[in-house]
């Protein structure tokens, strides 16, 4: 017999904008339900600074810039070490939501919870390339 390991995935849409103006852009992202409850609808989400991170795998405190994430959604690249241990590092240093951002399709993050109860921050996935997209469609400053 083998055993299974069942991971429950969520997809969801990141509502991006340039500084919270028009235009904005809709991305695909897969979350893990059991560690991350997203709002139903735009009436009731709440607004984050998107910061790209994708140069660093964030799976050390020396990967955190200066002054740390400031509230923002940070974007850092999927692997090296495991998400949650990613989610630890950046709400630590005060990130208010967590982008795994992988080359390979889209990931639903997975991970022992269970060492990792403080974790509170929402954690999602999204693809390499809409990443590159938003960059080209809207620019640095987006939310």
């Amino acid at each position: 017999s083998s055993d299974l390991l069942q991971v429950r995935s969520q997809e969801g849409i990141l509502h991006v904008s340039r500084e919270g103006t028009q235009p904005t852009k809709d991305y695909c992202i897969l979350y893990n339900p059991s560690w991350t409850s997203l709002p139903e609808s735009l009436d009731n989400v709440t607004l984050y600074k998107l910061e790209n991170f994708t140069n660093t795998a964030l799976c050390k405190p020396s990967d955190v810039p200066p002054g740390g994430f400031k509230g923002n959604a940070i974007m850092v690249t999927n692997g090296t070490c495991s998400p949650l241990e990613k989610a630890t590092i950046a709400q630590d240093n005060g990130a208010g939501m967590l982008l795994l951002v992988s080359k390979n399709g889209i990931i639903t993050p997975t991970d022992n919870k269970t060492l990792f109860k403080n974790v509170t921050i929402p954690v999602i996935a999204i693809r390499y390339g809409d990443v590159m997209d938003m960059q080209k469609t809207l620019g640095d400053r987006k939310s």
